[in-house]
């Protein structure tokens, strides 16, 4: 399968002017984190909120977060292990493949850039039988992601508006499950022609791929709560996760195309949340950029890197 006609490079860029790039990026991402570091340290310091002198513990917080990115990526190429398993791939190779998707998920719309990059790594032969697999492991994602969204909304924000929660028992959830009925009804035969492939799939491998979607989702929104107890500390660790949550909710449901569109939505999820409650939005939006930087655009860079010079199974 071929990728590179939805992600081309300029050719006229030279070897020395890509490691000259290589070079802005090594040296201007650890600036740009620490102006950013700096700049909401400031803003404290003059509100005192806190003290934060530069041998303070608390400077471990986005490293920390910045060295689970790579605990992140790994566990979806594990996914993407169990997903292809009629392959055989390394832990190198799946990563390559989970890395590339990241890159051209920023140019096709609807997750199909994640799904190209994967494909594109495979050996030759039916790579199309791995697409069932690829759609269970973004289900399950999806899942996980909207269960704890779920959590944020019934527990955080219903209370807050209508002083109510939604608790396991709530007379409510019986009309929850009632409603999709009727959709389901009418796109009777498309649900099936959807679910038909994902026979295909194990028990086991179900099992295995909702663990490891469930560890990715705390392992992302623990890097959220480390950022927020950097740049936000008045927020407590619960109020992040809570924020985490809604934010990851909003950027897997809310239809969207570009990259920057999910930022964009991540940007407006996070200041609406913190309105709810009068929390800091400055220090939470600066621990969403953060997140974002680390995990979605640091990645892309590096896609576009393996795309450009790595030769691709035909």
């Amino acid at each position: 399968m071929q990728v590179t006609g939805y992600f081309s490079l300029h050719k006229g860029l030279t070897g020395l002017v890509w490691r000259l790039w290589r070079a802005l990026l090594l040296v201007g991402v650890p600036v740009i984190l620490f102006y950013l570091g700096y700049q909401q340290r400031a803003a404290l310091l003059a509100a005192g909120a806190l003290s934060l002198p530069p041998w303070s513990w608390r400077w471990l917080l986005p490293l920390a977060a910045g060295l689970l990115v790579a605990a992140n990526w790994y566990l979806e190429a594990l996914k993407w292990q169990i997903v292809a398993a009629a392959y055989g791939l390394n832990i190198h190779q799946a990563l390559k493949g989970v890395i590339s998707g990241v890159a051209l998920d920023n140019l096709l719309p609807a997750g199909s850039g994640a799904v190209a990059g994967r494909l594109a790594f495979l050996p030759p032969g039916r790579k199309i039988a791995a697409v069932p697999g690829i759609l269970a492991a973004q289900l399950l994602q999806s899942v996980v992601t909207l269960a704890f969204g779920w959590w944020s909304i019934s527990s955080m924000a219903l209370p807050h508006h209508f002083d109510t929660a939604l608790s396991v028992y709530d007379a409510w959830w019986p009309l929850a499950a009632v409603v999709p009925v009727p959709f389901v009804v009418v796109w009777r035969q498309q649900i099936r022609s959807f679910l038909q492939p994902l026979k295909s799939i194990s028990l086991l491998q179900w099992g295995q791929l909702f663990f490891l979607s469930l560890g990715r989702y705390l392992v992302f929104a623990g890097q959220f709560v480390l950022l927020a107890a950097f740049f936000a500390p008045a927020v407590s660790p619960a109020m992040s996760a809570a924020c985490a949550a809604w934010m990851f909710v909003a950027r897997t449901f809310v239809p969207k195309v570009s990259g920057l569109e999910r930022l964009g939505i991540r940007a407006l999820a996070v200041i609406m949340f913190a309105g709810w409650y009068e929390l800091p939005a400055g220090g939470l939006l600066l621990s969403m950029a953060t997140l974002w930087l680390f995990n979605l655009a640091l990645p892309s860079l590096a896609g576009a890197w393996i795309l450009r010079h790595t030769r691709r199974p035909a």
